[in-house]
């Protein structure tokens, strides 16, 4: 069985709330574009992101408001630890949410992309 096969679990952590976005679209497309069927990803992060002409690559972007709502569309309502826990997502994009104090047994990989130092690094890593 694969890495996300059955009830095993990844977390990303993201540099950013702006990557977290990238991330999961980026991911959602690569699997509708390859065709998987049972990996899904959901992306974590508070408040709203928006996309300025200083970011990079953010023309595409541009004009649209990104929320943990908009981009969970199929939460439906559950709470996202409870919803993660479930079949319905194997990934879960973050970023400064969920890295410490979150306790997710099928949790087998965690994948960082940002510099972690000091206590951050060992509260993430614990």
């Amino acid at each position: 069985m694969g890495l996300l096969g059955g009830q095993a679990k990844a977390m990303v952590v993201t540099s950013s709330r702006k990557e977290a976005v990238r991330y999961k679209l980026a991911f959602d497309k690569y699997v509708s574009e390859h065709g998987y069927a049972g990996i899904r990803a959901m992306v974590a992060f508070s408040g709203e992101v928006e996309f300025n002409a200083a970011d990079p690559d953010s023309t595409a972007f541009m004009d649209q408001k990104f929320t943990e709502h908009n981009m969970n569309p199929d939460l439906k309502g559950r709470e996202m630890r409870k919803a993660f826990n479930t079949d319905d997502y194997q990934v879960m994009l973050v970023a400064n949410k969920f890295q410490t104090g979150f306790d997710q047994p099928k949790l087998c990989a965690m994948y960082v992309d940002k510099k972690l130092a000091g206590v951050e690094c060992a509260d993430a890593l614990a």
